[in-house]
């Protein structure tokens, strides 16, 4: 048997988990007819077997002044790859950096304040990074889905 293979029960308690992680196991067993325990130590299964990777929050950024969502496409020069990822990495604004194919070699998602922070960003501390060829920025324009289960 795969290891991740899930059933519909513990696609159930993911779909829970994800909508509130602070659903309590009582009231997960009242939507999946389990015990508690048996609640437990499904999603202990799930945790130990990595299909959870971890629990956290999720914040509003625009509640907390970063309500301008952009993609930035870096194009670098060879050998760049790494401490350019890094850097970007660091940033507390950026959400995700991800390398790509194309083009574009690095894909990275951040929140800025406004435009002007944006473009601020863009120029001191982007486009100062050794390797750094081109940046394109997109803005996001409405969010439709974001951070949803897949199962």
């Amino acid at each position: 048997m795969f290891l991740h293979n899930l059933d519909d029960t513990d696609k159930t308690i993911l779909d829970l988990l994800e909508k509130d992680g602070r659903i309590t196991y009582a009231e997960i067993a009242r939507h999946t007819h389990l015990s508690r325990v048996a609640v437990r130590d499904r999603v202990k299964s799930l945790s130990d077997r990595g299909v959870i990777s971890r629990f956290t929050v999720q914040v509003n950024a625009a509640a907390v002044g970063y309500n301008t969502l952009a993609f930035l496409h870096l194009s670098l020069a060879p050998g760049a790859h790494k401490q350019v990822a890094a850097k970007m990495s660091a940033c507390s604004n950026i959400t995700q950096v991800l390398s790509t194919t194309g083009a574009t070699i690095l894909h990275v998602q951040g929140f800025f304040r406004g435009v002007d922070h944006l473009n601020q960003f863009v120029r001191d501390e982007v486009g100062t990074l050794p390797g750094v060829l081109s940046v394109e920025t997109h803005l996001v324009l409405e969010n439709h889905k974001m951070f949803q289960c897949i199962v």
